[in-house]
């Protein structure tokens, strides 16, 4: 079953419990900006305040806020 997703559905890791994982966002070719953008459209001001964030290449987003 040699499965080979597309890269666009690789997902990324990029903040786990309010820690950035520089390398990752590098990897996913985005910038602190970009995140910053993300992260303040759905109302989330810091990096501090995240439990998980990901994207894709196909610029999918997700981020859920500690609780």
């Amino acid at each position: 079953m040699q499965l080979h997703p597309d890269a666009a559905s690789t997902w990324y890791d990029l903040i786990i419990d309010g820690h950035l994982m520089q390398d990752n966002l590098k990897a996913a070719g985005r910038d602190e900006r970009w995140l910053d953008a993300r992260l303040h459209a759905q109302g989330i001001g810091q990096h501090g305040e995240v439990f998980y964030a990901a994207c894709d290449k196909a610029d999918g987003f997700f981020a859920c806020r500690i609780r």
